[in-house]
């Protein structure tokens, strides 16, 4: 029987000792709040789930728990990985950036760059979904995209890409804003992430697209982003979002729409 695995990581302050003395409090005020609205959100749906706040999840932690993810799923199983806290950039170390710029979210203890986070993705195997939320600024493609918006140097052609093992499993990412964009949060919790818990309170059409779409008309001022990575990721963003699965019988995916 299909099984649901979800790791909900947030962080309302950093170590200042690891951020030149900054906390970073300011604007992930509410992130532990995003971290219990998340956990309700999925163990009513089923999902074994384990939650990461603030001191707790430092790098080491957060990529020790997705290995131990990746080694307990199984086909058919869904993976959720949530972050709510800061996101920034910083200039690519590997020349694997189109825009020239690395995506990052904040651990408690140091950043983790999108590069760490597609080597965690690739470790899942094969038929397993993953589904990665992150509601933080520049979250566009903080799961790792070769090839993303426009900004800054632009990586010369010349530079060779480095080798990555092929995608197994099939990923659906959503980032809170664009790459270049901020995502907005008070004391509540991350906009974002309301606006998601509010429209997965009914039914969604249209899939994982159909609540990208929903969540996005009500973020006039933020442009969530949907990416989909890997094989049979088409067929999983028409599935009902934050569906598990049944032991048998057809998935409850929506009808197909031309696009």
């Amino acid at each position: 029987m299909p099984q649901g695995i979800a790791l909900i990581v947030g962080l309302a302050r950093v170590d200042p000792a690891a951020y030149g003395g900054k906390t970073m409090s300011s604007g992930c005020w509410g992130a532990e709040e995003d971290v219990d609205r998340m956990v309700n959100l999925v163990s009513l749906r089923g999902f074994l789930t384990l939650s990461l706040k603030t001191a707790e999840a430092t790098a080491e932690a957060v990529r020790n728990r997705l290995k131990h993810a990746a080694r307990m799923a199984r086909r058919g199983d869904l993976v959720f990985f949530y972050f709510a806290g800061h996101g920034q950039q910083r200039p690519d170390r590997n020349g694997d950036e189109d825009d020239g710029f690395d995506e990052l979210i904040l651990a408690y203890d140091r950043p983790i760059d999108d590069d760490e986070l597609d080597e965690a993705w690739r470790e899942f195997p094969e038929g397993v979904r993953i589904l990665v939320v992150s509601d933080s600024c520049h979250s566009g493609t903080n799961f790792k995209f070769p090839g993303g918006w426009k900004r800054g140097p632009i990586r010369p052609p010349s530079a060779p890409r480095p080798f990555l093992p092929p995608m197994k499993a099939s990923l659906i990412h959503i980032g809170a804003s664009r790459d270049q964009e901020l995502a907005a949060a008070d004391r509540g919790g991350g906009a974002f992430t309301i606006s998601l818990c509010r429209v997965m309170a009914h039914d969604i059409s249209d899939g994982y697209r159909g609540l990208v779409a929903e969540i996005s008309s009500q973020l006039p001022n933020q442009h969530p982003r949907l990416n989909l990575y890997g094989p049979g990721a088409e067929e999983f963003a028409r599935q009902k979002p934050f569906w598990i699965g049944e032991p048998c019988g057809p998935s409850p995916g929506l009808p197909r729409k031309g696009r």
